[in-house]
């Protein structure tokens, strides 16, 4: 039997379920507060302030076809643009908290025939789960610019009554203040998201409150899973490795995942960065 690697089952709004690192996913919000960020495209239109940065938010639901609906939770994720250089981080809109999982070079399969643009930019490799394809995703390509002129193109494609529910829902979200932030200039590797929230003349110039260090013990997911379409698509390379001395979801063993409730949340609000 292969080797197994672990890792974490998402399930984005919009999409079907991806599989990230098991270093990638740094916190699961069920309470948070939205600011609109304007002059940006809807998938990208809100923030929130999370450990003194402002992390752009992505919500797809709209690739989906859907109207924008509430009530979604955010999975803070983690990347870096090249090894060794400083932490991004964005918060990507799910409907559930993430499943820990185990994944084997046993379970690479062929990609499905649908979607094919949208996988050629954010699949690095497939595997299968209960029966079906399911990416391992490069998180900075959430953040490229590829990404986002694909999703515009499919939000500027929805019914009108669908789109007028993303604009609704921008127009209604309370807008950042700039007086409430001091930040370096934008860092020059920031992706397209950072940018558009970097720019927008309602928040600071920065899209992060404070400079963050590089962390060099984290490898990042995309050169993980570069690693594994260049040597036979090995899951072991995907990114299995924990951060060392970090106290974040991975610190949770199997006895305090199961406080989970029923719905997915945590219970009493705890969130997936804190350790009992």
């Amino acid at each position: 039997m292969a080797d197994q690697s672990h890792a974490w089952l998402l399930a984005p709004l919009g999409m079907r379920p991806v599989i990230v690192a098991q270093h990638a996913v740094q916190q699961y919000l069920t309470d948070f507060h939205l600011l609109a960020v304007p002059f940006t495209p809807a998938h990208c239109s809100t923030a929130i302030i999370w450990q003194e940065r402002i992390v752009p938010v992505l919500n797809l639901g709209g690739l989906a076809g859907e109207s924008y609906r509430s009530g979604f939770k955010l999975a803070v994720l983690a990347y870096q643009q090249e090894p060794l250089t400083p932490l991004h981080y964005v918060a990507l809109a799910v409907a559930e908290a993430p499943e820990r999982i185990s994944v084997a070079d046993d379970d690479v399969c062929d990609p499905p025939a649908e979607d094919v643009e949208l996988w050629a930019i954010l699949a690095q490799t497939w595997v299968k789960r209960d029966n079906l394809p399911t990416p391992i995703i490069s998180i900075a390509k959430l953040d490229s610019i590829e990404f986002c002129r694909y999703v515009e193109r499919v939000f500027a494609a929805l019914s009108p009554a669908v789109q007028a529910t993303w604009q609704q829902a921008a127009a209604t979200t309370a807008v950042a203040s700039p007086s409430r932030f001091s930040a370096p200039a934008r860092d020059a590797n920031s992706g397209a998201v950072m940018a558009a929230i970097g720019s927008s003349a309602a928040i600071v110039q920065s899209t992060i409150a404070k400079p963050v260090e590089p962390d060099l013990g984290l490898v990042s997911t995309e050169s993980r899973l570069a690693q594994t379409a260049s040597k036979s698509t090995s899951i072991e390379d995907a990114g299995a490795a924990d951060l060392d001395d970090d106290e974040d979801i991975n610190s949770w063993d199997d006895d305090e995942l199961d406080d989970l409730d029923e719905d997915g949340d945590l219970e009493d609000d705890d969130d997936l960065d804190e350790d009992d």
